[in-house]
């Protein structure tokens, strides 16, 4: 019997887990709804599964390279397993719904999680959208920041 589970691209083996990255459009069922999120993005913002030993079963995130880096090269066959230096200015976020504090416009955003170990200090090679593009509300009214902004995810009223 074949295997039919989605095998990542990358696997990055990291001291307290694995980081699985998945590329070619075929991913766990606990990543789609990430997954169909970040295939509107570009190609830096890739479906991820973050597994810690000591919980095996895995955390959907996007895993972000930033805009100047591309990620690590693909292999023909089998998974990559590339050096996890390679994560240098990578960040994981998690895809979330955010509205608008002044105009009520709803995004799926791509959210970056700050408290993971060795990912959270990295955000400072990335650029966050920091305000409403619907309405134009800075950060500090809107409430809206993220890596990322979902295209074509506003709200029926502010369209």
């Amino acid at each position: 019997m074949e295997d039919r589970t989605p095998q990542p691209t990358w696997r990055f083996s990291l001291p307290w887990g694995d980081l699985d990255v998945f590329a070619d459009g075929r991913v766990p069922e606990s990543l789609r709804s990430t997954a169909a999120v970040l295939a509107r993005l570009e190609e830096r913002f890739r479906p991820a599964l973050l597994r810690f030993h000591r919980r095996p079963e895995g955390g959907a995130y996007a895993a972000v390279w930033p805009p100047d880096r591309p990620a690590p090269a693909r292999v023909a066959t089998g998974v990559a397993r590339p050096d996890p230096r390679e994560l240098e200015g990578v960040v994981l976020a998690e895809v979330r719904s955010l509205t608008c504090h002044v105009c009520a416009a709803r995004f799926q955003a791509v959210y970056p999680d700050t408290g993971l170990p060795l990912f959270g200090g990295q955000l400072s090679a990335h650029r966050l959208v920091r305000g409403c593009p619907a309405c134009g509300g800075g950060f500090a009214t809107s409430r809206i920041q993220a890596l990322a902004l979902s295209p074509g995810e506003l709200s029926p009223d502010r369209r």
